[in-house]
C-alpha cells in the first residue's frame, strides 16, 4: 500500500535542479537532432572500462552521428578509451573531428579510433557527443 507506483504525485518541472536541466538538454537534443529521433540505430561501441557504456545513433546518410557515453557508477569517477567505427560513422582515419557535447556545450578535437573519456556523476555522468568533421 506504501508503493510509489499508486501514488499520484504533481512535479514543479518549472523548478531547475540537476533532473529537470538535464532532461531539458536531452529534450533539446532529440528535437535537433534526426539520429535521436530513432530506436533501431543503435551501434555499441567497445569501452575499455567495463563501468562505461557506449554506443552510436546516425541517420542512414550519416549527415547526423551522435555517440553517447554513460557513467554506469552512480558514486565514482569513471575513465576510459572508447573504440569508434570510422569507416561506418564516415570520419576521417588521418584528421582530426570535432566531438561536441550537446549536455555541456564543451568541444573536442578527436582524432582515430580510440579516444578518451571521462565522466563524474556529480557533474555530469553522461556524454552526448555530436561528431563531425572540421
Amino acid at each position: 500500500i506504501d508503493s510509489e507506483k499508486y501514488e499520484v504525485r504533481h512535479w514543479d518541472w518549472s523548478h531547475r535542479n540537476r533532473i529537470t536541466e538535464l532532461l531539458r538538454r536531452l529534450n533539446k537534443a532529440r528535437l535537433l537532432h534526426p539520429a535521436l529521433q530513432r530506436t533501431a540505430n543503435i551501434r555499441f561501441c567497445a569501452v575499455d572500462s567495463d563501468e562505461l557504456m557506449a554506443y552510436v545513433k546516425r541517420t542512414a546518410d550519416r549527415s547526423d552521428r551522435i555517440l553517447a557515453v554513460v557513467n554506469l557508477n552512480p558514486h565514482e569517477s569513471r575513465q576510459g578509451m572508447v573504440r569508434l567505427d570510422l569507416d561506418d560513422l564516415q570520419l576521417p582515419h588521418d584528421q582530426p573531428f570535432v566531438a561536441h557535447d550537446l549536455l555541456t556545450d564543451e568541444r573536442y578535437a578527436w582524432r582515430g579510433p580510440l579516444n578518451f573519456v571521462a565522466l563524474h556523476p556529480g557533474l555530469w555522468p553522461v556524454h552526448l557527443l555530436h561528431l563531425s568533421t572540421i
